[in-house]
């Protein structure tokens, strides 16, 4: 949660332009969370979580933008 938090404040921090965009803060927020996961995944590979692992899935496909604003749609 905390590197999701901070990731967003440093996107709007290094792109001011868009800081009113809330899908783009929530989509590098989430990129680098799933960043950090993928690093914990590498030193203990059964630290598993079904919802970063799905994230993982959709990032994959190049579907991950689109995903978190569905998401947020349902927020």
């Amino acid at each position: 949660m905390l590197t999701y938090m901070l990731s967003m404040g440093a996107f709007t921090i290094a792109h001011p332009e868009v800081a009113t965009n809330a899908q783009a803060e929530q989509l590098a927020g989430v990129e680098a969370t799933l960043n950090a996961y993928q690093e914990i995944l590498r030193e203990h590979p059964n630290a598993r979580s079904p919802g970063l692992d799905k994230l993982l899935v959709e990032q994959a496909k190049g579907s991950l933008p689109s995903f978190i604003e569905k998401a947020r749609a349902r927020c």
